[in-house]
């Protein structure tokens, strides 16, 4: 600012440095070029008198010439360095530092974000040397320069996977694993210390993961034997399997007995068998079965005391003593009263099925038209 010194009189002009300068008002303004060192600035300003005043200061001018420092935090590798990595994006990341402050960070010529002197990008690399080169730039030109080569390596596993059914599991001693029924379910431990497990398989059904490592799934079963393969796959597609065979038997460990009232045939564990004569159900509502059924299906032995006219049924420590005509049977010698008596038809003996079944342990079904014994072993 040039101030008049007396009333009337104006500031006419103002050089910098011999330079005139913009003068509006009082107000002046100028640029001068400065030399690297210690630069004299002299400022006149004259009056409409031809007065002048003249104010000398020094400025020394400092050129940054120091470039910026790169320190990179991820990966770890020195400049000039080399690394192997199995995966294609490598995360670069790390700080460009500068005292008069960084314009720019480009990675292999994209220049990315600065944040606080963070940079931070993803270089996507082809399989082979890849050269990775991360150049800061200050606010002065001045720059930095750092390079590595990143040698990708794709990750190749050759390794299969484990796999071993956990269950069911065969018992000691025997060749196969047996069961009653028609769905079992299976598990199966599958590890993989490569790539890790992509799926398992249960017979060509994708098992579901119930526990670390355990896999499991339902399979159906048909009668007879079945072989179940669990197939384990990793992530490369390398695979293992394991077998077990299961052998479905719907009577295993018990005799299932099967027969209608009029019907002279009756199933034993599916096997069908010839009756002289057919059940009936008698005056009461209670199924009779003749006597030889008795013998045959239930596994008993059968006396006849004819003067006595009693029929003797033996078997598991148990003896039943029944009289024609009579409801009351001895078993073991103890009386017992029966719902329906034993009875002679047309020369055949007839014997309450429910009562004889029972007294020998076996479980009677009744599901019309058919009646199920059935005793486990």
């Amino acid at each position: 600012v040039a101030v008049d010194n007396a009333a009337g009189v104006k500031v006419d002009t103002v050089t910098v440095n011999d330079k005139p300068v913009i003068l509006i008002g009082t107000y002046f303004k100028g640029v001068v070029d400065l030399a690297e060192g210690e630069n004299t600035i002299k400022v006149v300003a004259k009056d409409s008198t031809g007065a002048e005043t003249t104010f000398t200061f020094t400025v020394v001018y400092y050129k940054d010439t120091e470039p910026p420092t790169v320190e990179l935090v991820e990966p770890k590798v020195d400049n000039g360095g080399i690394i192997t990595v199995e995966s294609a994006e490598l995360k670069v990341a790390g700080y460009a530092k500068d005292n008069e402050g960084i314009d720019y960070v480009s990675v292999n010529g994209q220049v990315v974000a600065v944040i606080g002197g963070y940079f931070e990008t993803t270089v996507q690399l082809s399989e082979g040397e890849n050269d990775i080169k991360v150049i800061a730039v200050d606010i002065n030109g001045n720059s930095t320069t750092y390079e590595f080569t990143a040698i990708y390596k794709p990750y190749k596993d050759t390794e299969p996977p484990t796999v071993e059914i956990v269950s069911p599991q065969i018992p000691e001693g025997m060749l196969v694993y047996e069961t009653d029924q028609d769905v079992v379910t299976v598990k199966v431990k599958a590890t993989d210390n490569g790539s890790g497990i992509a799926k398992v398989e249960i017979n060509g059904v994708v098992a579901d993961k119930v526990s670390d490592d355990v896999y499991a799934a339902q399979v159906k079963l048909s009668e007879g034997a079945n072989v179940i393969v669990a197939k384990a796959y990793d992530n490369f597609g390398n695979e293992a399997e394991a077998q077990i065979t299961v052998v479905y038997d719907p009577y295993l460990n018990k005799v299932v007995i099967e027969l209608q009232p009029g019907v002279a045939y009756y199933k034993i564990n599916g096997e069908t068998k010839s009756l002289d004569v057919a059940p009936f159900i008698n005056d009461k509502g209670r199924t009779m079965v003749p006597v030889r059924f008795i013998a045959e299906a239930l596994g008993l032995s059968i006396k006849w005391d004819p003067e006595k006219r009693q029929v003797i049924i033996s078997g598991e420590n148990t003896d039943i003593v029944l009289t024609i005509d009579s409801n009351i049977a001895y078993v073991n010698g103890v009386p017992t009263k029966m719902d329906s008596e034993a009875v002679i038809v047309d020369g055949r003996t007839f014997v309450p099925l429910r009562f004889i079944a029972e007294a020998f342990g076996f479980e009677v079904q009744w599901n019309p038209p058919v009646i199920t014994l059935i005793k486990h072993l």
